[in-house]
C-alpha cells in the first residue's frame, strides 16, 4: 500500500493534496459539530434537533438540519481541498519551470 500511495503522490500531486485537504476539512467539521453537542455549545447545528430548540422535531426541521450539515461539510471539504491543492500546484509549476530550463 505504501508504494501505491507514493505512486499517486508522484503521478497526481495536486489531486492528492486536494484529497487530503477534503478529508481534513470533513474531519474538522465533524469534530466541531460533535464537540459542540458534547459541550452544549451553540456552535453545533445538530442541536437544532433538540427539543429545547423548537416545540418538537418535525420532518422539515430534520431536513433543514441535514441540509445545513451537508452545506457545512461540503463547504469545508471544498475550502480545505483548495487550501491544500493551491500550494501544491504552485510547487509543481515552479519545479516544472526549473526542470525545463535545466534540460
Amino acid at each position: 500500500m505504501h508504494s501505491t500511495n507514493k505512486r499517486i503522490w508522484r503521478s497526481h500531486p495536486i489531486l492528492f493534496g486536494a484529497l487530503i485537504g477534503a478529508i481534513i476539512g470533513c474531519a474538522i467539521t465533524l469534530v466541531v459539530e460533535l464537540s459542540g453537542v458534547f459541550r452544549h455549545n451553540s456552535s453545533a447545528v445538530i442541536q437544532m434537533l433538540s427539543p429545547g430548540y423548537a416545540l418538537g422535531i418535525t420532518q422539515t426541521g430534520v431536513m433543514r438540519t441535514a441540509l445545513i450539515m451537508f452545506v457545512e461539510i461540503a463547504g469545508n471539504a471544498l475550502g480545505y481541498a483548495l487550501l491544500f491543492a493551491l500550494p501544491t500546484a504552485l510547487i509543481v509549476v515552479i519545479r516544472r519551470a526549473f526542470r525545463s530550463r535545466s534540460s
